[in-house]
């Protein structure tokens, strides 16, 4: 069962509502397969330093991103970002696609905060309702074309709950409801009444919400 109403609802997206991970597959669908594996090849540098704990994974991130993207035009960014759609809705979580279907039937305010790209999660996210998607945005310059990096940061752990208080929507006063594959999401599980760990098999677990800390 999810939470009484009022209700803020907030989903995770990579493992959450979407099994796996949304990079590589958005990656795999749209560039050719000497794109994909060369621009792995120029981001491996970054990606060790990253695992041998020398970087973070942001940086790793943006640097497979630029491998990936620079030079593109943001309009075939979009356009490849509407048909993804049609991908995550054969490869969503069913138990956390009611849980968010049932938010929304319920009039609750829906957020999906994510560290990947509003680009392929947002026309997705249109379909299924009056979702806010809070996530990380391409920087791109003034012909319009990505340049491989990101617009601010990268939204992910203590980012997220940035995004979340600076958003405009956003009702403090009203209990929130977290639904994540992983306490990597621990700053906005702090902030929550309830949360719910997905699975690898896609379903969930109520947790308790964590006691906020009182000075």
């Amino acid at each position: 069962m999810i939470p009484p109403t009022p209700t803020t609802a907030i989903f995770d997206f990579d493992g959450t509502i979407l099994h796996g991970d949304s990079l590589f597959a958005f990656a795999r669908m749209f560039l050719s397969r000497w794109r994909f594996l060369s621009g792995i090849a120029r981001a491996m540098p970054a990606i060790l330093a990253w695992k041998l704990g020398f970087s973070s994974s942001s940086k790793a991130k943006m640097k497979l991103f630029g491998a990936w993207y620079k030079g593109l035009p943001l309009s075939t960014f979009d356009r490849w970002g509407n048909s993804f759609a049609d991908y995550i809705d054969s490869h969503t979580n069913p138990d956390v696609l009611s849980a968010l279907q049932a938010h929304l039937k319920a009039g609750d305010r829906v957020y999906i905060i994510s560290a990947s790209l509003t680009n392929w999660i947002s026309p997705w996210a249109k379909r299924q309702g009056n979702i806010r998607v809070l996530a990380t945005e391409p920087q791109t310059d003034s012909n319009h074309r990505l340049t491989g990096n990101f617009e601010g940061r990268n939204c992910l752990g203590q980012e997220k709950v940035k995004r979340l208080k600076t958003d405009p929507n956003f009702n403090p006063n009203v209990p929130i409801a977290v639904y994540t594959d992983s306490l990597s999401d621990l700053p906005i599980i702090k902030i929550s009444s309830t949360y719910y760990i997905v699975t690898k098999d896609g379903s969930m677990q109520k947790r308790k919400s964590i006691p906020k800390q009182t000075t």
